[in-house]
């Protein structure tokens, strides 16, 4: 399931059609805050737009593409995985292929099975590796850190400029 929350202003659209104007007569808009729900089935693919709020899928996905001004945006299992948030955590459970970027939010990936993109200006990130992946991750301030199952050896590019990196292969 995905749960979209954002505060007014901005446009509802589901599966393509422009829902805003039945969600503004329910109360929503620039009324107050504006939550939308959507179940899909397994395997589908999502992609989302908020400008402030939160953006979390529940449920297993092929595909999420999620953009931010000001939210978080949490997944809990998804094949692939693109989400950037200017201001907003990023926190995934189980992913395949990824590339997260926030300018200021931590990034979070608890089983990484994908090669893994993660940037972010101002925030910590941590990957851990289910998989002998590539983990790209850059942080001008603050701390990076990849782990590893037992016996799993990623490739890792690691740089930050004002935090600690931590990789499989090193030490804090």
């Amino acid at each position: 399931m995905i749960v979209s929350r954002g505060y007014g202003g901005g446009r509802v659209v589901v599966n393509g059609v422009d829902v805003t104007d039945v969600v503004n007569s329910r109360g929503g808009g620039d009324a107050g805050p504006v939550r939308v729900a959507v179940r899909l089935p397994a395997g589908s693919s999502a992609e989302a737009d908020v400008d402030a709020g939160e953006i979390r899928v529940s449920g297993p996905v092929n595909h999420v593409a999620a953009s931010t001004a000001s939210a978080d945006v949490s997944v809990a299992e998804a094949q692939s995985l693109n989400a950037r948030t200017a201001s907003g955590d990023i926190r995934a459970g189980i992913t395949g292929a990824a590339t997260v970027r926030t300018a200021s939010g931590d990034v979070t990936i608890t089983c990484a099975h994908g090669d893994t993109g993660a940037d972010t200006a101002s925030g910590d990130i941590r990957v851990h590796c289910m998989a002998a992946i590539r983990v790209s991750a850059r942080s001008a301030s603050g701390d990076i850190r990849v782990t590893a199952a037992s016996g799993i050896r990623p490739r890792v590019r690691a740089r930050s400029m004002s935090g600690h990196v931590g990789t499989p292969e090193s030490d804090w």
